[in-house]
């Protein structure tokens, strides 16, 4: 049998988002946490946020 267990991670198991927590790593920590602030507070959508984030993390 197989379980599985799903968990929000984003501030819930941990205090942030995870992606802003990237972002420090790569240093685009301002540029990304913008867009998800733009995201929580509605002005674009889910998918254009997570795009734009994960383009400031290529490479």
């Amino acid at each position: 049998m197989i379980e599985l267990v799903v968990f929000d991670l984003d501030n819930v198991i941990i205090d942030g988002e995870a992606i802003d927590e990237i972002g420090k790593l790569a240093n685009v920590e301002d540029e990304i946490a913008e867009i998800t602030e733009k995201a929580m507070q509605g002005e674009i959508d889910f998918e254009t946020s997570i795009k734009d984030r994960v383009k400031l993390l290529e490479g």
